[in-house]
């Protein structure tokens, strides 16, 4: 059975797309679970982590404490005083490098794009696709224009990460995963699932969404707006709108409709002199 636990297990899953928004974070969260089961599962795949949006130490340090091994770690991030590299040529110099075959974890895509620019980012992930065993990156959809478009059909697995209504119990946190895989033989499964992680072991439990069960909302739970209250009444009766229809206008008279005449009606301030009203002017 298929799951977002053991999702990198999947057939065919070489490049795994994890796009997360700001109300849920939780990409480091999930890939750190899966370094646990790789971990467990004793790959001998080494294990490439390339870091475009943090510093290495708080990975390394985190990583420590977990006692997780045989990960190496390349920061893009931090610039030291006398380095003279540009990025573009340490990414050069890394594709020459690394170990072939190896598990690559770029973070994240977005910033990789911001430093430098779309189409040298495209084109260094093509590479690595052809060089490692499995590519995972992560991608923050609130990047605006910088954003990689079609980033859905980018992978051959793409996993979007949002929040869900189900309140996290202690020491855990909980979201939702809706992922798309491309299967090696053409088909593509599609699922939802509602996921759950040990905020200090990282284990993560999964469970899916049905199809008819809709996907509720925190906002779906509020009541309905209630309807707008008047200190008049606005709507009409079936017999005031007959009443309506059948009042004649005050400005109309019953006239011949096949001809048409102005009605004048002269007020006091009006003379009823008959002489040329443009004598003075000559005309």
């Amino acid at each position: 059975m298929s799951n977002i636990q053991c999702l990198p297990f999947l057939e065919g899953t070489k490049f795994i797309v994890v796009d997360e928004g700001v109300e849920a974070t939780f990409a480091e969260t999930l890939i750190t679970g899966w370094l646990k089961m790789w971990q467990s599962k004793n790959l001998s795949n080494k294990i490439e982590m390339l870091l475009f949006s943090s510093p290495k130490h708080l990975h390394a340090d985190q990583f420590n404490s977990m006692k997780l091994d045989n990960i190496n770690i390349s920061d893009f991030y931090s610039i030291k005083a006398n380095e003279t590299e540009s990025i573009p040529e340490k990414l050069q110099k890394y594709l020459t490098t690394f170990p072939q075959n190896s598990i690559v974890i770029i973070n994240c895509l977005s910033t990789l794009s911001l430093s430098v620019g779309l189409e040298k980012t495209i084109s260094f992930v093509e590479k690595l696709k052809e060089k490692a065993g499995q590519l995972i990156g992560i991608s923050r959809r609130d990047f605006g224009n910088l954003n990689i478009p079609k980033i859905e059909t980018y992978g051959t697995t793409y996993l979007k990460l949002e929040q869900h209504f189900r309140i996290a119990q202690n020491n855990t946190i909980a979201y939702e995963g809706r992922y798309t895989h491309r299967k090696p033989g053409g088909g593509i499964l599609r699922q939802s699932e509602f996921v759950t992680q040990d905020v200090t072991t990282y284990e993560i439990t999964s469970a899916k969404i049905s199809n008819d069960s809709s996907r509720k909302t925190k906002k779906a739970f509020s009541e309905k707006p209630k309807a707008v209250q008047t200190s008049f009444r606005i709507e009409m009766s079936d017999k005031e709108m007959e009443q309506r229809r059948n009042t004649p206008l005050p400005y109309t008279a019953a006239i011949n409709p096949q001809k048409t005449t102005i009605y004048y009606e002269p007020e006091d301030v009006d003379d009823d002199e008959e002489e040329d009203l443009d004598g003075d002017l000559d005309i």
